[in-house]
């Protein structure tokens, strides 16, 4: 069964990211980035990959270490 998991920051976040499979070498890290008072056009993507060494694993620890601070959003069952 797969399940989805929300956590919450108090802190702005300047950035969006969605990361796949981090820790296999077909992982892969999605991150936009959130420009201040600009058009969505102008908006900066990236895909990373391992593959791409120090900015995959930069960005991969940014990620993480958000999600590991960050606040279970409550659920009821």
């Amino acid at each position: 069964m797969e399940r989805l998991e929300v956590r919450l920051v108090e802190d702005p976040l300047t950035f969006g990211a969605t990361v796949v499979d981090p820790k296999t070498s077909h992982g892969v890290l999605y991150y936009w980035h959130y420009s201040f008072k600009m058009s969505d056009a102008n908006r900066p993507k990236m895909v990373l990959r391992p593959a791409d060494g120090y900015w995959y694993e930069f960005f991969n620890e940014e990620v993480t270490s958000i999600w590991n601070n960050a606040k279970p959003w409550p659920t009821t069952q």
